[in-house]
């Protein structure tokens, strides 16, 4: 098989994640698999060492009310996957992703409006049920770990505010600590949030507002800059903002719009972090979620109306995207999460 990155694709309705290679070179997305889930998939993280993937679920496949976090384990050559083992999570989970140090894996509920750290044990597998289990406002959609490792943001998609908590890489606590918290617009929903790779700032994308706001990350202050909107001139309707990523060099940020099915690309300025969207571009129906490639060519797109994923190449020089799509391929229904790895070798 050729150098590239193993692509996955959760796929909530067809409860399966599909498995492709993206060719490096040319964006082809080849299949290499379809993996059943025993529950509706729902979000993915991958571990630092690329061996694991990790699925939210909506049902553990004995009982579809309880939710469950499966291990998903990686073959280095093909990138196939096999269920390596399965725990409890406290509530329906929105968003994983594993925090700094590989040791904990944090979940956010927006059905539970709780957030949680799960241990991940040596061999990489989740086997055990959270540890930590806290209340949140009314949302929470996403937590992410700061830069420096010790607070996690949480962003309150029914409370319009992002909280923050203690967090420790050693311990896995999450600790309410009264820290402030930053509030948004009243109905803007905030959702995502991206830190920028070497500025203490994040920039965080309001579902329902169609903006992202600049935020400066000082000490325990979280400092309102700027905002910028990212729905595209064209479109007049309602925002309905979903993902949203900063480029590995901090170049670029992308953030997706569904209402409009496309992807916008805003260029970060090196000497304040302020935003200007260089373009919008149409990709797949419903674009609820998309990933960048590590070797910065590529953004894999999932079309969650379309059922179908789509690479586009990226121009690093001028923020563009590829159009046409360079390769489209079909997967299960729903689509609604995209994970990259990159192979081994590559």
């Amino acid at each position: 098989m050729a150098s590239g990155h193993f692509v996955y694709v959760s796929c909530q309705k067809g409860r399966r994640v599909d498995v492709a290679h993206l060719d490096d070179a040319t964006g082809d997305l080849a299949p290499v698999q379809s993996l059943a889930l025993p529950g509706d998939g729902m979000a993915l993280a991958v571990a630092p060492d690329g061996r694991h993937v990790y699925a939210a679920l909506f049902g553990d496949g004995r009982d579809d009310k309880q939710p469950a976090l499966a291990s998903l384990a990686i073959d280095a050559e093909s990138g196939a996957l096999e269920v390596a083992g399965l725990a409890p999570l406290p509530a329906r989970t929105s968003f994983i992703t594993v925090a700094p140090g590989g040791r904990f894996l944090l979940a956010a509920s927006v059905a539970g409006s709780v957030v949680a750290s799960l241990p991940i044990e040596p061999d990489g597998v989740v086997r055990r049920a959270a540890g930590v289990v806290l209340p949140v406002r009314d949302g929470a959609h996403q937590i992410m770990v700061t830069v420096d490792g010790g607070r996690a943001l949480v962003p309150n998609l029914g409370a319009d505010v992002v909280q923050q908590f203690r967090f420790d890489a050693e311990t896995g606590a999450l600790v309410d600590a009264d820290l402030p918290a930053f509030e948004v617009g009243p109905g803007f929903a905030p959702r995502h949030l991206a830190f920028h790779p070497t500025r203490p700032m994040a920039y965080l994308l309001n579902e329902r507002g169609g903006t992202v706001d600049q935020l400066v990350i000082d000490g325990d202050e979280i400092r309102f800059e700027a905002t910028f909107p990212y729905q595209p001139a064209s479109h007049d309707g309602d925002a309905w903002g979903a993902q949203i990523l900063v480029g590995a060099d901090g170049r670029f940020l992308y953030t997706s719009e569904r209402n409009s099915s496309t992807v916008q690309v805003h260029a970060i300025d090196p000497t304040d972090g302020s935003l200007v969207m260089t373009g919008a571009w149409p990709v797949e129906a419903c674009p609820r979620n998309f990933a960048l490639s590590a070797c910065g060519r590529w953004l894999i797109v999932a079309g969650e109306k379309s059922d179908h994923v789509a690479s586009h190449a990226l121009d690093e020089a001028a923020g563009g995207i590829g159009l046409p799509a360079a390769w489209r391929l079909a997967v299960g229904a729903g689509p609604v999460w995209v994970a990259t790895v990159a192979r081994a070798g590559t």
